[in-house]
């Protein structure tokens, strides 16, 4: 019966879609996927060994996007030996360790070894926050840009969910501000950014609400069409999608998940917080927590660094929180009383809230 849970979840529309993309939110995904598995293995009696190559998975993953950070580290917890974490201490060096493998690993694999080219992503984080904070009446933080120029940019780039898409050649003119001003003034972005937030830090936090609510696809009146990635770029390997028959099942059955509370990513980071509530009785409770701590944690990241609400920056909230609810279901046994709606208490509350505020924009 577990196998058979696992494989169904895996079957699920958005993830099995998902999975076919090559991009490297799916594929972060699919590394601590494989180290999940791996750890899982070991935590069950399996070799000790198992965590070697769990940790080169759980270090390539949080090399892929600049905020995995958050995901993996759990992960590096759960792979640590339990009397290095066992006490409030060592626990906070090994956390501290494990930041700092990270981030070490993040450099050596994209700076000295890889080098890919640069896309600069924090100069579209800078810039979509500065367009928030114009967006909710805060001051201009634009370096080089007039006032005036600036709201009427806002005005014609500017939504909740991204900025850019109404004109994206003029709506370039503001984070070509950023970017000149850095190379100019030799000033990071970053400092743009905080001091644009120092500034105005409640316009920014009105605006950061309002794209995590997108980003989440929580109090959303409809949901954009992306539940799964089925389009080709252009690239130097030749590789080309081809859509068929099948794929379009796929797809559709993916965009009919995505319109239900099951497709949504609170949905999911609400389960994530059950996991956190029942694990503490369960045999596999140092498991369960690295998941539901991983999914909160990835999940939550986005309200300060995301800049788009694309499905799949989501995906492995998906993936950790279906692990644990697994491990929770072969388990089920061991679950006292009423404790599994205690833990089930904050997914009802956010699917009936996703229910009430799609059926409100469907009728407005």
């Amino acid at each position: 019966m577990p196998a058979l849970t696992v494989l169904g979840l895996g079957l699920l529309p958005i993830a099995f879609g998902q999975v076919g993309a090559i991009l490297k939110d799916p594929f972060m995904a699919c590394l601590l996927l494989l180290a999940a598995a791996l750890l899982v293995r070991r935590e069950w009696g399996g070799r000790g060994w198992l965590r070697l190559p769990a940790l080169l998975l759980i270090l390539l993953a949080g090399a892929t996007r600049f905020n995995a950070l958050f995901a993996a580290l759990p992960l590096m917890l759960l792979a640590a030996p339990r009397s290095w974490i066992g006490r409030p201490v060592p626990y906070v060096a090994s956390a501290t360790v494990a930041v700092g493998l990270l981030v070490g690993a993040n450099w050596a694999l994209n700076e000295a070894l890889l080098r890919p080219s640069h896309s600069h992503p924090i100069n579209s984080l800078v810039n979509f926050d500065l367009a928030g904070i114009v967006a909710h009446g805060g001051r201009n933080g634009w370096p080089g840009l007039a006032d005036g120029e600036a709201r009427a940019l806002v005005a014609r780039c500017y939504t909740p969910q991204l900025y850019g898409m109404a004109d994206e050649q003029l709506c370039a003119r503001t984070e070509e501000a950023i970017a000149v001003h850095v190379a100019m003034r030799h000033e990071s972005a970053i400092a743009v950014w905080l001091r644009a937030i120092a500034g105005s830090p409640a316009a920014w936090v009105l605006h950061r609400l309002g794209h995590l609510n997108w980003n989440w696809r929580f109090l959303v009146p409809f949901v954009p069409n992306d539940a799964v990635y089925m389009m080709s770029a252009q690239n130097d390997l030749g590789l080309r999608f081809v859509p068929n028959p099948l794929t379009k099942v796929v797809g559709g059955a993916a965009r009919i998940m995505a319109w239900t509370p099951l497709g949504r990513p609170a949905t999911w980071l609400a389960l994530a917080i059950g996991l956190l509530i029942i694990a503490p009785k369960l045999p596999s409770r140092r498991i369960l927590f690295a998941l539901g701590a991983s999914a909160l944690l990835y999940g939550l990241a986005y309200a300060v660094v995301s800049v788009a609400p694309d499905l799949r920056y989501n995906l492995w909230t998906l993936f950790a929180v279906m692990i644990g609810g697994a491990i929770v279901f072969a388990e089920r046994a061991h679950i006292a009383g009423d404790r599994w709606k205690v833990a089930l208490l904050p997914a009802i509350l956010v699917m009936k809230l996703e229910v009430i505020a799609l059926l409100i924009g469907l009728i407005g």
